[in-house]
Protein backbone atom coordinates (compact mmCIF):
# COMPACT_ATOMS: atom_id res chain seq x y z
CA UNK A 1 0.00 0.00 0.00
CA UNK A 2 2.17 2.25 0.59
CA UNK A 3 4.06 1.93 -2.87
CA UNK A 4 0.82 2.87 -4.04
CA UNK A 5 1.02 7.14 -4.01
CA UNK A 6 4.75 6.70 -5.79
CA UNK A 7 3.01 4.63 -8.58
CA UNK A 8 -0.02 7.15 -9.17
CA UNK A 9 2.65 9.90 -9.11
CA UNK A 10 4.69 8.03 -11.45
CA UNK A 11 1.80 7.36 -13.70
CA UNK A 12 0.16 10.93 -13.77
CA UNK A 13 4.03 12.42 -14.57
CA UNK A 14 4.13 9.53 -17.66
CA UNK A 15 0.60 11.09 -18.72
CA UNK A 16 1.51 14.66 -18.01
CA UNK A 17 4.38 13.82 -20.61
CA UNK A 18 2.54 11.80 -22.89
CA UNK A 19 -0.25 14.80 -23.44
CA UNK A 20 2.28 17.14 -23.53
CA UNK A 21 4.05 15.47 -26.45
CA UNK A 22 0.99 15.14 -27.92
CA UNK A 23 -0.27 18.68 -27.69
CA UNK A 24 2.98 19.65 -29.43
CA UNK A 25 3.05 17.22 -32.14
CA UNK A 26 -0.86 18.17 -32.93
CA UNK A 27 0.22 21.88 -32.97
CA UNK A 28 3.21 21.06 -35.26
CA UNK A 29 0.94 19.13 -37.50
CA UNK A 30 -1.68 21.48 -37.74
CA UNK A 31 0.23 24.66 -38.14
CA UNK A 32 -0.62 26.94 -38.99
CA UNK A 33 -3.58 28.22 -36.67
CA UNK A 34 -3.14 31.43 -37.06
CA UNK A 35 -1.59 34.35 -39.34
CA UNK A 36 2.26 34.56 -39.80
CA UNK A 37 4.22 37.75 -39.57
CA UNK A 38 7.22 38.14 -42.22
CA UNK A 39 9.87 40.74 -41.09
CA UNK A 40 11.38 43.07 -43.75
CA UNK A 41 14.40 45.00 -43.04
CA UNK A 42 13.76 47.69 -45.14
CA UNK A 43 11.18 50.33 -46.10
CA UNK A 44 7.83 49.20 -48.40
CA UNK A 45 8.40 49.77 -51.93
CA UNK A 46 11.76 48.68 -52.39
CA UNK A 47 12.65 45.55 -53.73
CA UNK A 48 12.89 43.42 -50.53
CA UNK A 49 9.72 44.39 -49.88
CA UNK A 50 7.97 44.10 -53.23
CA UNK A 51 9.30 40.50 -53.79
CA UNK A 52 8.50 39.47 -50.41
CA UNK A 53 5.00 40.64 -50.28
CA UNK A 54 4.69 38.39 -53.13
CA UNK A 55 5.80 35.71 -51.87
CA UNK A 56 4.17 36.03 -48.80
CA UNK A 57 0.36 36.62 -50.81
CA UNK A 58 1.29 33.77 -53.05
CA UNK A 59 2.47 30.96 -49.70
CA UNK A 60 -0.34 32.35 -47.71
CA UNK A 61 -2.88 30.66 -50.41
CA UNK A 62 -0.89 26.86 -49.73
CA UNK A 63 -0.36 27.64 -46.26
CA UNK A 64 -4.15 28.28 -45.16
CA UNK A 65 -3.24 31.61 -43.23
CA UNK A 66 -2.60 35.31 -44.10
CA UNK A 67 1.37 36.32 -43.87
CA UNK A 68 1.55 39.78 -42.59
CA UNK A 69 4.22 41.58 -44.09
CA UNK A 70 5.98 44.18 -40.93
CA UNK A 71 8.29 46.68 -42.11
CA UNK A 72 11.29 47.00 -39.44
CA UNK A 73 14.34 49.31 -41.63
CA UNK A 74 17.23 50.51 -39.77
CA UNK A 75 21.03 49.45 -39.31
CA UNK A 76 21.04 48.02 -42.77
CA UNK A 77 18.69 45.05 -41.42
CA UNK A 78 20.35 44.92 -37.81
CA UNK A 79 16.75 46.59 -36.14
CA UNK A 80 14.60 43.46 -38.47
CA UNK A 81 17.21 40.88 -37.46
CA UNK A 82 17.27 41.22 -33.80
CA UNK A 83 13.62 41.43 -33.27
CA UNK A 84 13.44 38.14 -35.84
CA UNK A 85 16.17 36.72 -33.22
CA UNK A 86 14.18 37.21 -30.35
CA UNK A 87 11.10 36.53 -31.59
CA UNK A 88 9.34 32.67 -30.61
CA UNK A 89 10.78 29.98 -32.59
CA UNK A 90 7.26 28.66 -33.39
CA UNK A 91 7.39 29.46 -37.07
CA UNK A 92 4.88 32.39 -36.56
CA UNK A 93 7.55 34.94 -36.92
CA UNK A 94 10.13 34.58 -39.83
CA UNK A 95 11.82 37.24 -41.93
CA UNK A 96 13.59 37.99 -44.94
CA UNK A 97 17.51 37.90 -44.62
CA UNK A 98 19.60 40.06 -46.89
CA UNK A 99 23.22 40.39 -47.44
CA UNK A 100 23.64 43.51 -45.49
CA UNK A 101 22.34 41.40 -42.64
CA UNK A 102 25.34 38.89 -42.60
CA UNK A 103 28.11 41.67 -43.72
CA UNK A 104 26.98 44.03 -41.16
CA UNK A 105 28.31 40.99 -38.95
CA UNK A 106 31.51 42.22 -39.54
CA UNK A 107 30.91 46.23 -40.16
CA UNK A 108 29.69 46.46 -36.57
CA UNK A 109 29.08 45.35 -33.22
CA UNK A 110 26.13 43.19 -33.19
CA UNK A 111 24.75 40.88 -30.95
CA UNK A 112 23.47 37.98 -33.59
CA UNK A 113 25.15 35.43 -36.10
CA UNK A 114 23.49 33.96 -39.06
CA UNK A 115 25.03 30.97 -38.94
CA UNK A 116 23.45 30.34 -35.38
CA UNK A 117 21.08 32.54 -34.52
CA UNK A 118 18.50 31.62 -37.32
CA UNK A 119 16.53 28.87 -39.13
CA UNK A 120 16.98 28.81 -42.75
CA UNK A 121 14.03 28.44 -44.50
CA UNK A 122 14.58 29.49 -48.26
CA UNK A 123 16.81 31.35 -50.35
CA UNK A 124 14.87 33.02 -53.12
CA UNK A 125 16.81 35.67 -54.85
CA UNK A 126 19.57 38.16 -55.80
CA UNK A 127 20.29 41.69 -56.92
CA UNK A 128 21.19 43.23 -59.98
CA UNK A 129 23.06 46.68 -58.57
CA UNK A 130 25.59 48.74 -60.50
CA UNK A 131 26.30 52.48 -60.20
CA UNK A 132 23.77 54.90 -62.05
CA UNK A 133 23.51 58.04 -62.43
CA UNK A 134 21.27 60.83 -63.81
CA UNK A 135 21.10 60.81 -67.87
CA UNK A 136 22.13 64.44 -67.91
CA UNK A 137 25.35 63.29 -65.48
CA UNK A 138 28.70 64.76 -67.30
CA UNK A 139 29.77 61.13 -67.41
CA UNK A 140 28.74 59.05 -70.42
CA UNK A 141 30.27 55.92 -69.55
CA UNK A 142 32.30 53.89 -65.94
CA UNK A 143 35.62 55.34 -67.49
CA UNK A 144 34.72 58.72 -67.33
CA UNK A 145 33.10 58.54 -64.06
CA UNK A 146 35.96 57.03 -62.33
CA UNK A 147 38.38 59.29 -63.93
CA UNK A 148 36.49 62.04 -62.38
CA UNK A 149 36.69 60.43 -59.36
CA UNK A 150 40.08 60.73 -59.04
CA UNK A 151 40.71 64.21 -60.21
CA UNK A 152 38.54 65.08 -57.58
CA UNK A 153 38.96 63.34 -54.37
CA UNK A 154 35.44 63.40 -51.92
CA UNK A 155 32.99 65.13 -54.83
CA UNK A 156 31.60 61.84 -55.82
CA UNK A 157 28.79 61.25 -53.07
CA UNK A 158 27.05 57.84 -53.19
CA UNK A 159 24.17 56.71 -52.18
CA UNK A 160 22.69 53.52 -51.25
CA UNK A 161 20.20 51.76 -48.91
CA UNK A 162 22.09 51.73 -46.04
CA UNK A 163 25.42 51.02 -44.27
CA UNK A 164 26.60 47.36 -44.24
CA UNK A 165 24.50 46.78 -47.49
CA UNK A 166 25.84 44.88 -50.35
CA UNK A 167 26.42 47.62 -52.92
CA UNK A 168 28.28 49.68 -50.01
CA UNK A 169 30.73 47.00 -49.57
CA UNK A 170 31.41 46.63 -52.72
CA UNK A 171 31.88 50.40 -53.59
CA UNK A 172 34.31 50.05 -50.12
CA UNK A 173 36.27 47.01 -51.86
CA UNK A 174 36.09 49.44 -55.73
CA UNK A 175 37.68 52.00 -54.00
CA UNK A 176 40.59 50.28 -52.51
CA UNK A 177 41.07 48.67 -55.07
CA UNK A 178 40.99 51.70 -57.61
CA UNK A 179 42.36 54.03 -55.41
CA UNK A 180 39.54 56.22 -55.95
CA UNK A 181 38.19 58.39 -52.60
CA UNK A 182 34.41 59.21 -52.56
CA UNK A 183 31.72 59.42 -50.12
CA UNK A 184 29.00 57.14 -48.46
CA UNK A 185 25.62 58.81 -48.06
CA UNK A 186 23.53 55.50 -46.68
CA UNK A 187 19.56 56.10 -46.49
CA UNK A 188 16.80 54.39 -45.49
CA UNK A 189 15.92 51.79 -48.27
CA UNK A 190 16.55 51.45 -51.72
CA UNK A 191 13.94 54.29 -53.43
CA UNK A 192 15.08 57.03 -51.02
CA UNK A 193 18.55 55.95 -52.48
CA UNK A 194 17.48 56.79 -55.52
CA UNK A 195 15.57 59.74 -55.48
CA UNK A 196 18.59 61.41 -53.94
CA UNK A 197 20.11 60.86 -57.43
CA UNK A 198 17.11 62.40 -58.96
CA UNK A 199 16.78 65.61 -57.12
CA UNK A 200 20.97 66.23 -56.68
CA UNK A 201 21.24 65.25 -53.21
CA UNK A 202 24.44 62.95 -54.29
CA UNK A 203 26.33 62.41 -57.67
CA UNK A 204 25.79 58.94 -58.03
CA UNK A 205 23.66 55.64 -56.48
CA UNK A 206 25.05 52.14 -55.81
CA UNK A 207 22.14 50.44 -55.68
CA UNK A 208 20.05 47.38 -56.67
CA UNK A 209 17.43 47.40 -59.34
CA UNK A 210 14.65 49.96 -57.74
CA UNK A 211 16.53 51.68 -60.44
CA UNK A 212 15.70 50.03 -63.34
CA UNK A 213 12.84 51.58 -64.45
CA UNK A 214 14.36 54.99 -64.23
CA UNK A 215 17.05 53.32 -66.85
CA UNK A 216 14.62 51.99 -69.46
CA UNK A 217 12.53 55.35 -69.49
CA UNK A 218 15.55 57.42 -70.23
CA UNK A 219 16.03 58.98 -66.61
CA UNK A 220 19.01 57.52 -65.08
CA UNK A 221 22.16 55.95 -66.93
CA UNK A 222 23.63 52.74 -65.90
CA UNK A 223 27.44 53.34 -65.56
CA UNK A 224 28.33 49.95 -64.48
CA UNK A 225 27.06 46.63 -63.41
CA UNK A 226 28.35 44.53 -60.00
CA UNK A 227 29.77 41.12 -60.69
CA UNK A 228 31.56 39.03 -63.10
CA UNK A 229 29.66 39.05 -66.08
CA UNK A 230 26.67 41.38 -68.01
CA UNK A 231 22.89 40.86 -67.02
CA UNK A 232 20.57 39.53 -69.29
CA UNK A 233 18.50 42.35 -68.11
CA UNK A 234 21.13 45.07 -69.09
CA UNK A 235 23.20 43.76 -71.50
CA UNK A 236 24.53 47.08 -72.88
CA UNK A 237 25.66 47.76 -69.47
CA UNK A 238 29.49 47.02 -68.81
CA UNK A 239 30.32 44.36 -65.58
CA UNK A 240 32.91 45.20 -63.22
CA UNK A 241 35.29 42.32 -64.65
CA UNK A 242 35.40 44.33 -67.56
CA UNK A 243 37.83 46.77 -65.68
CA UNK A 244 39.83 44.17 -64.29
CA UNK A 245 38.02 44.03 -61.19
CA UNK A 246 38.12 40.26 -59.68
CA UNK A 247 35.76 40.04 -56.95
CA UNK A 248 32.08 38.94 -56.89
CA UNK A 249 29.86 41.09 -54.29
CA UNK A 250 28.27 38.92 -52.06
CA UNK A 251 24.29 38.44 -53.20
CA UNK A 252 21.42 36.81 -51.15
CA UNK A 253 17.95 37.26 -50.05
CA UNK A 254 16.13 34.67 -48.26
CA UNK A 255 13.50 33.09 -45.49
CA UNK A 256 15.24 32.56 -42.28
CA UNK A 257 13.26 32.29 -38.56
CA UNK A 258 14.51 32.22 -34.90
CA UNK A 259 16.88 29.68 -34.42
CA UNK A 260 15.37 26.13 -33.13
CA UNK A 261 11.83 26.17 -35.65
CA UNK A 262 10.84 22.56 -35.52
CA UNK A 263 12.03 20.69 -38.22
CA UNK A 264 8.34 20.12 -39.68
CA UNK A 265 7.21 23.80 -39.86
CA UNK A 266 10.26 24.96 -41.24
CA UNK A 267 9.16 22.12 -44.07
CA UNK A 268 5.96 23.39 -44.40
CA UNK A 269 7.00 27.41 -44.88
CA UNK A 270 9.66 25.84 -47.01
CA UNK A 271 7.52 24.15 -49.37
CA UNK A 272 4.42 27.18 -49.43
CA UNK A 273 7.41 29.40 -50.60
CA UNK A 274 9.17 27.49 -52.88
CA UNK A 275 5.64 26.91 -55.02
CA UNK A 276 5.12 30.66 -54.48
CA UNK A 277 8.24 30.96 -56.32
CA UNK A 278 7.48 29.23 -59.25
CA UNK A 279 4.35 31.03 -59.54
CA UNK A 280 3.81 33.89 -62.12
CA UNK A 281 3.08 36.95 -59.98
CA UNK A 282 6.57 36.38 -58.50
CA UNK A 283 8.33 36.44 -61.38
CA UNK A 284 7.08 39.10 -62.58
CA UNK A 285 7.83 41.04 -59.48
CA UNK A 286 11.37 39.86 -59.92
CA UNK A 287 11.34 41.31 -63.05
CA UNK A 288 9.63 44.67 -62.62
CA UNK A 289 12.87 45.29 -60.02
CA UNK A 290 15.32 43.38 -61.84
CA UNK A 291 16.13 40.94 -59.80
CA UNK A 292 17.49 37.12 -59.76
CA UNK A 293 15.77 34.05 -58.78
CA UNK A 294 17.75 31.92 -57.14
CA UNK A 295 16.41 28.88 -55.22
CA UNK A 296 18.23 26.84 -52.32
CA UNK A 297 16.42 24.63 -49.73
CA UNK A 298 17.29 25.14 -46.38
CA UNK A 299 20.07 22.59 -46.15
CA UNK A 300 21.46 24.33 -49.53
CA UNK A 301 21.13 27.36 -47.89
CA UNK A 302 22.25 26.97 -44.49
CA UNK A 303 25.28 26.13 -46.30
CA UNK A 304 25.79 29.03 -48.24
CA UNK A 305 25.45 30.88 -45.13
CA UNK A 306 28.09 29.40 -43.59
CA UNK A 307 30.31 29.71 -46.63
CA UNK A 308 29.72 33.41 -47.18
CA UNK A 309 30.06 34.03 -44.13
CA UNK A 310 33.87 32.01 -44.00
CA UNK A 311 34.80 33.48 -47.01
CA UNK A 312 34.08 37.19 -47.09
CA UNK A 313 34.16 37.99 -42.83
CA UNK A 314 38.00 38.67 -43.33
CA UNK A 315 37.88 40.64 -45.91
CA UNK A 316 35.53 43.21 -44.55
CA UNK A 317 37.08 43.26 -41.40
CA UNK A 318 40.23 44.55 -43.07
CA UNK A 319 38.23 47.01 -45.03
CA UNK A 320 36.76 48.53 -41.85
CA UNK A 321 40.11 48.10 -40.36
CA UNK A 322 41.73 50.31 -43.06
CA UNK A 323 38.91 53.40 -42.36
CA UNK A 324 36.66 52.06 -44.60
Amino acid sequence: MNGMPLLVARATALFLAWMAFGAFADDTTAYPTRPIELYVGYPAGGSADLTARVLAEGASKYLGQPIVVINKPGAGTVVELMALKNAKPDGYTIGTLATAGIINQYMQKVDYDTTTDFSPIIHYAGWIAGIVVRQDAPWRDFNEFISYAKAHPGKIRFSTAGTGTQQHLTMVRLGHELDVNWVHIPYKGGFPAITAVLTGEVEATAQTGEWAQYVRDGKMRLLVTFGTKRTEAFPDAPSLSEFGVKFDPPNSLGLVGPSGIPAPIVAKLHDAFKKAMEGPAFQKALDTVSMLRIYKDPQEYGAFLNDLNRNWGGTIRDLVAKGS
